[in-house]
């Protein structure tokens, strides 16, 4: 059984921004190191509680610079986020379409060999195009074939 101490000890390293906070101390602690030849603890460059107060100061104009430069920058990121999602739906209805050509060809001309590809996504657009190769080597040499084919398949459409 779990005691309560262990419990809450779970529920601490189980954090999501634990490992990379304790991840930023380390950094911050050896850059101190290298830069100061100890941590801040030790440093004493900071004599008193006004100058600590002062410098925990710069730091946080110096964070609210970097929270306005991602306000600003933010929106433009979002943007172009937006537009490669809008994008992406595009390419995967397009390539829907192709593996739904693909498969109703392969249905024609080789009712086995559809069975098989039947579960086929747009998650894996290789195997799509593992899908066309197939269809290549099957009707390559009969162009004229796997062209009606196809035809067929977009009048359907």
């Amino acid at each position: 059984m779990i005691t309560q101490d262990e419990e809450l000890d779970m529920m601490i390293k189980g954090m999501a921004y634990r490992q990379p906070i304790i991840d930023r101390l380390d950094q911050q602690t050896n850059k101190g190191i290298n830069k100061y030849g100890h941590t801040i603890d030790k440093s004493g460059h900071l004599k008193n509680a006004a100058e600590r107060l002062e410098y925990l100061a710069e730091e946080l104009t110096d964070a609210l610079v970097y929270i306005e430069h991602i306000k600003v920058h933010g929106t433009q990121i979002e943007k172009l986020f937006a537009k490669a999602s809008r994008n992406r739906d595009k390419y995967v209805t397009e390539l829907a379409k192709v593996r739904d050509t693909l498969l109703a060809i392969l249905r024609r001309a080789s009712p086995k060999d559809e069975e098989e590809w039947s579960d086929l996504t747009v998650a894996d657009p290789m195997a799509v195009n593992s899908l066309a190769l197939l269809i290549d080597e099957l009707h390559g040499k009969d162009h004229k074939k796997l062209i009606k084919l196809t035809a067929e398949k977009i009048e359907e459409n």
